[in-house]
């Protein structure tokens, strides 16, 4: 089956790797396997990648994909903070949230992260405003402000407060900007 679809160029040759020669085809081929198939690609995957420092967000999302909480969970601050340390805070935004996702599936996660949940999610507000998304900042706060813990925790610290007041203040103002837009066109 193999030779036939390289001969049909369904597959096409690179190097040392065969791959598909369209991303559609990719995508219908994943679409038809099912789901235990898709499990056990990601956790091999997964497994690949572990040797290969630059795959870290690849990694992430294997380990996810594949129902390995620990790992992703690992994986995904890994890649959080690695992303958030070059200015990716999208990226850095995003693997913040698949961590979060996890926490409750994680044996000890505060110790994992070396933070609690409310510190995670702070971050991952941080990460939200600086990729220009004070909507998605100012939701990751009321998240972390809705946290059980959150009552518990110690008092933020000034520059908590400092972060989460002009993450407020960028999402008022980007608020106003749309009020505004929307009043023009309406005159």
């Amino acid at each position: 089956a193999l030779r036939e679809a390289l001969d049909l160029h369904v597959l096409v040759r690179s190097d040392n790797a065969i791959g598909f020669r369209h991303v559609l085809t990719a995508d219908a081929v994943y679409a038809e396997l099912l789901g235990v198939e898709r499990t056990e690609l990601h956790r091999r995957w997964a497994g690949e990648l572990e040797s290969v420092p630059a795959a870290i967000p690849r990694l992430a999302y294997h380990w996810y994909e594949a129902g390995e909480y620990e790992p992703a969970f690992d994986a995904n601050l890994t890649a959080a903070r690695d992303a958030g340390a070059v200015l990716a805070f999208d990226s850095a935004y995003h693997h913040f949230r698949r961590a979060l996702a996890v926490w409750d599936r994680v044996a000890n996660p505060a110790a994992r992260a070396g933070s609690s949940r409310v510190e995670l999610c702070l971050a991952a507000a941080e990460a939200a405003n600086w990729a220009g998304d004070p909507a998605a900042a100012v939701g990751m706060i009321d998240v972390a402000l809705a946290l059980p813990e959150a009552g518990a925790a110690p008092a933020p610290s000034t520059g908590d407060l400092e972060v989460i007041a002009v993450i407020e203040l960028q999402a008022d103002v980007d608020r106003l900007r749309v009020d505004d837009a929307c009043d023009v066109g309406n005159v």
